[in-house]
Parts: C-alpha cells; structure tokens; sequence
C-alpha cells in the first residue's frame, strides 16, 4: 500500500525552526530504541527501589519559617466542564478591581492543589505517602512549582509568594516589589495596572530528568502546560480575565522569584484579573 506524504503547512518558507537551536534541543530530548533501552532499569528503578520511591514522595519545595499565610478551603463548584471549555478565552479586558481572597485559593485549590494523599505501600516507608494533583505528570515527579506575585488580592499584602501546594498556603518570598520592574520584566506596560495578580510557574528540571534522562526535560515543559490549562479554567469557572504570557525576561523574573535560573528557571506564567464588564 503506497502511503501519499505531504508536509505540514507553515506560513514561511524560511527554515527557522531547522537551523534553530531549539531544533537541536529537540533531537537531544528524542529516544531512539538504544536509549530507551539504556535507560529503562532507571526507569523501573523508580518503581521500586525504596530510595528513588523516597526521592519521589519529596519532590515539592519547603520555606522553612514561620509566616506561612493559610488560604481559605477551596470552595466547591457545580460548574459544567465542557461549558468551561467551550467559553474558555484569553482576555486581555481586566477591569482593574480587587481579587477577593477566597478567588485566589480557589484558582490554586482547584488547579494545582493536592487531591489526594496515598499512603506508600512499601514497608519501608510506611511513614511517607505521596500527594496527587488534577494534572498529569511524568512519572508522578511533579518538576514544577509555583508562584503567586500579588498586586492587587483583598487581605493579601503586595508581593511574590510561593504556592505550597500540600498545605495550601502561601509562603511569603519577597514583600517590596516594583511595579515599574514587574512591568519591564513581563512586557506588560498596557495593563499591568489592571490585572490582579500574576501566576509563574517554574520548572525544578532535576526531578525529571534524573528519572527519563534528556527526555525529562520535553516532560517538564509538557507538565507545565497540563497545569496552566487548569489555571485557565479555573479563572474562567469564576469569571475571570486571563492569559497566558510567555513574553517575559527570564533571568529577571528568576531574580525576582529568589530562584536559581539554571536549576529552576521559570517557564511560564499568566496574568489573572477581575474582568471588565461588557
């Protein structure tokens, strides 16, 4: 049987992406059958070595002080899934007013919080359990964490905190922010005085990659957009603006986030706000 090929459609006839460098990323990140070969007793390790299963129960990041901010439970909601993505849209229209509180925990609960926590079956660690999300993720490594710089959130100082994501609290990274420096940062000089609050997300590379090798990488990123869908619908299911925005200075946002740009470099974000009323 004769099999017609036909090249995908693109608007250029330029070879950007051939000659990029993101295209020789994208070759060290493939498997072939030799490297998945290779690699697969690390893989299988993870299931049941007791070591690697410990690394996995801890891959989350803890601020070790005492000014943990506790977020309301998230409430709960009987909005219909597939209208939410049916009327899911990126809006630039933020009408500038306040974030209640309560709509930020919900936006964290629903879309990034632990939905369940299992006890490990292993003897050997009978005393450590695993914390599950609504959003996949390679291996149950869960590489990326989190982060809320607030502007303009009811009963919330200005600032950047961090998302705990397993006691659903904030942990308070840095209280002075510019919003000048916000600004540059983002790229976002037309509304950044609208918007409510901006979520990051970064990506702790090391807990996949160890695991699928350069693969972990493609799975990283992967997962990063998995949870930013979740995001997005939870800012729909209460009428939020948002959008997602990957404009932004990467060693900048790293600075202003008090994380390591080579070990937890950010990888995406979104600006969430109350909407204008049309």
């Amino acid at each position: 049987m004769s099999v017609l090929k036909r090249k995908a459609k693109i608007a250029s006839s330029e070879k950007h992406w051939v000659e990029s460098q993101a295209a020789i990323v994208h070759e060290y990140t493939k498997y072939s059958e030799m490297e998945l070969l290779k690699r697969s007793p690390r893989i299988v390790e993870y299931l049941v070595s007791p070591r690697t299963l410990l690394e996995s129960t801890r891959n989350f990041k803890e601020y070790l002080h005492e000014n943990s901010i506790s977020l309301p439970i998230a409430e709960s909601t009987k909005h219909d899934y597939v209208n939410l993505l049916k009327t899911r849209r990126s809006s630039r229209g933020f009408s500038g007013k306040s974030l209640p509180f309560q709509e930020l925990s919900n936006l964290l609960g629903w879309s990034v919080g632990t939905t369940k926590k299992v006890d490990m079956t292993n003897p050997e660690l009978k005393n450590e359990n695993v914390h599950f999300r609504s959003y996949p993720s390679g291996g149950g490594l869960y590489p990326c964490e989190f982060y809320v710089i607030a502007l303009n959130i009811d009963e919330l100082d200005a600032g950047v905190y961090h998302y705990d994501n397993i006691n659903h609290a904030l942990d308070p990274i840095n209280k002075v922010i510019d919003l000048k420096e916000i600004e540059c940062c983002f790229l976002a000089e037309k509304f950044i005085n609208d918007i409510a609050c901006i979520v990051v997300v970064t990506s702790v590379f090391e807990r996949t990659v160890t695991k699928y090798g350069d693969r972990g990488y493609r799975l990283a990123l992967l997962e990063a957009g998995h949870l930013m869908q979740n995001i997005l619908l939870s800012a729909t299911a209460q009428n939020l603006a948002s959008i997602t925005w990957g404009g932004f200075h990467d060693n900048s946002v790293a600075t202003m986030l008090n994380t390591d740009v080579i070990s937890e470099p950010p990888v995406h974000a979104a600006f969430i706000g109350k909407a204008k009323v049309t």
